[in-house]
């Protein structure tokens, strides 16, 4: 991509972007809606100056201090997407010709930078159209959700916000491509009703574009209008180029490309795919002279030199401190904030939130200080928050993830399996499988093998069962699809699996904490119209579902159960989901159950279930061995 000067991007603002806009939507709307939207749209050059501010400039966690331009740091990617390969440019392409995205990736990968980097791109060259780039994390700000509502008001200049109906005509016109950074921080209990909101613009207004980037998520499966591109791990000489772009003093530079990411690569090669952990990689050389191999004792070192360098591109310099209290004091009062906002779902804060959090803190952790100061210090000397607008977010959500496990291998001894049943689920997030590290021995005689004793019939039981029908019955498994009517098809708008609670949330802990892996509570999403399908089609024929748009599928595999409902509308169905007892529109007997579970592939289902349960007992199987040798060794303090 050519050299782009930001400055010469906010000049352009004014002259042939909104000149382009106002040409091409003045020929749609009504005369009415004239004068305001050339009232409007003579200061919009000011939103979009706050926007190529916004994303031209950027900070780093080495140049936490001040903002680099965004295209001298810019290292470019590689994505996967159905087995092919692609780059940042082509997705670009794709999105100026109307394709839907999704640009999926662990923590630190660089989907904020790409996003970023799309919107200059788009801009720089705007086809009509207007890129507008919203970081979803906003939302979390609101009592109630309404997206399209807070980005129109955001694109305000001044006290000029958008009126409704010109923008409705301007969206009805296609004039916006919407990049909708970071879906993984809008909290749990709104990422629902984010994700109705996003699906339903895009259905509404298919002549806009729709960019969103986020962690992996199950429920992308159900997005049929979205290709999802996979973000790839950066190789050995995409992160040689991430630390020559970065602002740093030369020779260190010099001295680590040498010394480790020359003659160690492979050593370090998973550090090294990801563009954060390179850069961490760098503020811990300059301090130990070496790369520790284990992720937590990493992040140890990292945070280490965080708090004690404060600005690792000037070497010595010491930065002022906001609270009298000892490194150890500090990683309390810290990993207890971690904890608490990683349990709650929330990685972005208003001030007060913060301040509430820190204020609670104060009671187990015993340590006094001023919550304000403390957040101070959290920015100004440390760099583990910082704050954007009213907005204060973690520098990077892998640290409050190694602070949470911290806490939980440290505080909680006493209710240790209580708080490790707290720590969420969720797909490519790292607090278990840390846990597991940080004190294995804890883990293992804490958690594990009480908790397996407690199970280990009920999993012999399902893996003595032959038949996958059998199998799924001894689990009291369930399945719950949504499906909602899109023109003249069903599509699956939501899916919810589980069996036996006490044998699912442990098999679900031990393989997040071993394999960083997810259990499998996933049905192979179909649609009713489209697929071959012929017995389940017989059975929807049935359903006479009529000008219904919403169908709920619910299939009980311990009495063998399948209940179906109608509804007007998917809001309505989702409104039904989580009610123990509801009455269904129809039933069907157990040989039409069999037929409507093997065609939504639970046979599969079965299988994967089974495999997990296998992995689970040989591996707590395997504690209980070396915890028995342990105590039989005749050592008595090491048996203790």
């Amino acid at each position: 991509m050519p050299e782009v000067d930001p400055n010469a991007i906010i000049a352009s603002v004014a002259s042939d972007l909104i000149k382009q806009t106002l040409k091409s939507v003045f020929s749609e709307i009504p005369s009415s809606v004239k004068s305001k939207f050339t009232q409007y749209f003579e200061n919009f050059e000011n939103s979009m100056e706050r926007m190529a501010k916004t994303c031209t400039k950027v900070r780093t966690i080495i140049n936490k201090d001040h903002p680099v331009e965004l295209l001298d740091i810019y290292v470019k990617s590689r994505y996967i997407c159905a087995e092919n390969q692609y780059s940042d440019d082509s997705i670009i392409q794709f999105v100026r010709d109307g394709q839907r995205v999704i640009v999926s990736g662990f923590g630190g990968i660089g989907k904020t930078v790409f996003c970023k980097y799309m919107w200059i791109s788009l801009f720089k060259n705007p086809m009509g159209k207007v890129p507008i780039y919203f970081e979803l994390r906003h939302l979390n700000e609101l009592s109630k959700v309404d997206l399209i509502s807070y980005i129109r008001i955001s694109l305000a200049s001044g006290d000029g916000y958008i009126p409704e109906d010109v923008f409705l005509k301007m969206l009805q016109a296609g004039r916006f491509i919407f990049i909708l950074d970071a879906f993984d921080e809008v909290p749990d209990k709104i990422r629902a009703e984010v994700q109705k909101q996003i699906l339903d613009l895009s259905s509404r207004f298919d002549e806009c574009g729709f960019v969103v980037s986020s962690r992996a998520d199950d429920r992308f499966a159900s997005w049929h209008d979205f290709h999802q591109y996979h973000v790839q791990k950066f190789d050995k000489d995409q992160s040689r180029e991430v630390i020559e772009n970065i602002e740093f003093d030369k020779d260190i530079k010099k001295e680590f490309l040498s010394e480790i990411l020359e003659k160690n690569y492979e050593d370090y090669k998973e550090f090294f795919g990801t563009p954060l952990l390179t850069l961490l990689m760098l503020m811990t050389y300059i301090q130990i002279k070496h790369i520790p191999e284990s992720p937590h004792i990493f992040y140890r070192y990292a945070f280490q030199t965080l708090y004690t360098l404060h600005d690792a591109s000037k070497q010595g310099f010491q930065r002022k401190r906001h609270v009298s209290m000892t490194e150890a004091q500090f990683i309390n009062v810290f990993s207890l904030f971690c904890l608490v906002s990683y349990i709650d779902g929330d990685h972005s804060f208003s001030r007060e939130q913060v301040v509430n959090i820190l204020d609670n803190v104060k009671i187990r952790a015993d340590v006094e200080y001023d919550s304000e100061e403390f957040l101070r210090e959290c920015i100004e000397s440390v760099n583990l928050i910082y704050k954007e607008g009213e907005v204060y977010s973690f520098t990077h959500r892998s640290f409050q993830e190694y602070f949470s496990a911290y806490a939980v291998s440290h505080y909680f001894m006493e209710n240790y399996r209580e708080i490790i049943y707290k720590i969420p689920i969720r797909r490519g997030d790292t607090v278990l499988s840390m846990v597991n590290q940080i004190n294995k021995s804890l883990f293992d005689q804490l958690f594990v093998a009480p908790e397996y004793e407690k199970i280990r019939h009920s999993i012999d039981g399902a893996l003595k069962k032959r038949k996958w029908l059998d199998v799924l019955a001894e689990l009291d498994y369930t399945t719950t699809l949504i499906y909602g009517k899109n023109s003249k098809r069903y599509s699956l708008a939501g899916i919810a699996s589980g069996y036996k609670h006490e044998i699912s949330r442990f098999a679900s802990v031990i393989l997040q904490a071993s394999l960083n892996a997810m259990s499998y509570h996933w049905v192979d999403a179909f649609e009713i119209e489209g697929r071959d399908r012929p017995r389940t089609r017989e059975i929807f024929a049935r359903l006479k579902p009529g000008e219904k748009s919403a169908v709920l599928v619910e299939l009980k595999f311990a009495d063998y159960h399948a209940g179906f409902a109608l509804r007007e509308d998917v809001d309505e169905i989702f409104g039904m989901y989580g009610v123990d007892e509801f009455e269904p529109d129809f039933k069907v007997d157990k040989d039409k159950f069999i037929l409507v579970a093997t065609e939504l592939e639970c046979e599969k289902v079965a299988v994967e279930l089974k495999a997990e349960l296998v992995y689970v007992k040989k591996y707590c199987d395997e504690i209980l061995r070396k915890s028995k040798l342990i105590r039989g060794s005749g050592l008595d303090i090491l048996s203790m």
